[in-house]
């Protein structure tokens, strides 16, 4: 104790590794990639040491890109484009010591396009044969008023 009190007070400080913050998802995973269909990814992470957060992502293989920088400890990544994502994070503590970089693997998979169009097109064929049914029946009733 009397050693870390002297090293301290000289300016010195005993050298501690900066450990990775836990980074999780809430995605369902498989084979350790998490998969979304809407694009959609809410990310927490924890480390209760770390003064601040970095928080970086990685789109189809291409160069990581900064995304977050704070003290908070989620992020919710929006409007994700089709295909694979690697986010990464890592913590910084009060001596400007970063840790290692914990990542996470997301692949989002959208609905085919063929099926969205025949969803429309059903969607679209199903109004038109309410409002149909719908005039239909108010032209019936006022005949039957008329009569």
């Amino acid at each position: 104790m009397l050693l870390c009190f002297t090293c301290i007070f000289a300016g010195f400080s005993p050298a501690l590794a900066v450990v990775p913050p836990e980074l999780n998802c809430a995605l369902p995973a498989e084979d350790g990639i998490h998969r979304s269909s809407d694009g959609v990814v809410d990310l927490k992470w924890t480390d209760q040491r770390a003064l601040t957060y970095q928080l970086e992502q990685q789109t189809n293989g291409g160069d990581f890109e900064l995304r977050y920088e704070g003290p908070d400890q989620s992020s919710v990544r929006t409007g994700l484009s089709q295909g694979d994502h690697v986010f990464r994070v890592r913590s910084i503590d009060s001596e400007g010591q970063a840790s290692a970089w914990t990542d996470i693997r997301i692949q989002v998979e959208y609905m085919e396009p063929a099926r969205v169009r025949l969803l429309l097109i059903t969607g679209g064929i199903v109004v038109l044969a309410t409002i149909s049914v719908i005039i239909f029946g108010h032209l019936n009733h006022r005949k039957e008023e008329s009569a």
